[in-house]
């Protein structure tokens, strides 16, 4: 795990639902044993100063900023709909053979092309999300988790 300051916000790509949730971290706690050092961070999410977890009992991804998370989670889209579409044209291919008597140059301008369509068309769809998060935010609660909770007194 990384080392985290009080204070930092950090956005988890929690892995049962699709959605970025950022967290602020507001203790760290460091435990030194004979077999080591084991560094625990608590956060809290959402509105309610009171409502905290530990960071390791959110089921996700933790990344440092949001620019971080948005490549990340851009590039693995732009994979997977590669690997789509390779698989697919794999199938078209074996399926219907005689369509293939095009030449690949051209074959490969096409699927070039089509790719840019689709990753012009993720980033116009990511921009267009963006502009209405900035617009309204809307307050969440940290999402459940199972494991230990701590209330602040």
């Amino acid at each position: 795990m990384k080392d985290y300051i009080i204070g930092q916000i950090v956005y988890v790509v929690l892995k049962r639902q699709m959605c970025v949730y950022p967290v602020q971290i507001i203790e760290v706690i460091t435990k030194r044993t004979l077999n080591g050092e084991d560094i625990s961070y608590k956060v809290r999410g959402g509105t309610d100063p009171n409502t905290q977890v530990y960071l390791n009992e959110l089921e996700g991804e933790v990344f440092e900023s949001d620019e971080l998370a948005k490549s990340t989670l851009t590039e693995r889209a732009v994979a997977s709909i590669s690997k789509l579409i390779t698989s697919a044209v794999q199938k078209a291919r074996e399926w219907y053979p005689e369509s293939f008597a095009v030449p690949t140059e051209q074959k490969q301008d096409s699927t070039n092309e089509f790719m840019a369509s689709v990753a012009a068309e993720y980033k116009a769809m990511a921009n267009t999300v963006e502009q209405r998060d900035a617009a309204h935010v809307p307050e969440t609660p940290v999402p459940p988790v199972q494991g230990k909770r701590s209330k602040s007194k």
